[in-house]
């Protein structure tokens, strides 16, 4: 399909180890997604048997990343670290179209980077939105979506690369002032 040439896989996070799960899927999206590329972005202190492992996989970029200082409510300050070290990675290749998911999840369904830009086609922004091209497709959170109803989650989100870092270049949250309001 023409939207493999064009799209990224961009898998973040920590590794997962268990039934060479991380690995093994690398291998399957390559299967199912050909000429898509797959990023793998994760921690410099990663197991280094699945690093390589992974840097065999073709069509695949291992990014390995710095922790920061500070984990972020719900490890937010990881999930922006890993994930914008994989889309300014995307947007440096010149793919146009990001499918962010992470590490400990898999995708089954052939065509589905086809799908995916066709709902993006299907469902425009509105034309008075000056600051984003397309939507973005993400799956739903039930859990701690109190206080951020309109929160998209970070299991999966497939869009434009420009949407994709514009969403994500989130500021990341220093440590409360005090114990009383550490919150992660």
């Amino acid at each position: 399909s023409y939207l493999g040439y064009t799209s990224w896989l961009d898998m973040q996070g920590q590794l997962v180890a268990q039934d060479h799960f991380t690995v093994e899927t690398v291998r399957m999206y390559h299967k199912l997604y050909p000429g898509a590329l797959i990023i793998v972005s994760t921690w410099e202190d990663e197991n280094e048997e699945i690093i390589q492992e992974l840097k065999k996989q073709e069509n695949c970029v291992v990014i390995l990343n710095k922790y920061p200082e500070f984990s972020g409510l719900l490890n937010l300050n990881y999930q922006i670290t890993t994930t914008m070290a994989g889309l300014r990675r995307a947007k440096a290749s010149g793919r146009e179209y990001v499918m962010k998911t992470r590490c400990d999840y898999r995708f089954y369904k052939k065509g589905m980077l086809d799908y995916l830009y066709c709902l993006l086609q299907d469902y425009p922004v509105d034309p008075s939105i000056s600051y984003q091209q397309y939507r973005i497709v993400a799956g739903g959170e039930l859990m701690n979506s109190m206080y951020r109803p309109f929160w998209l989650a970070d299991q999966f989100n497939y869009g434009y690369i420009d949407d994709m870092l514009l969403y994500w270049d989130y500021e990341m949250k220093d440590p409360p002032d005090s114990p009383a309001e550490d919150n992660t």
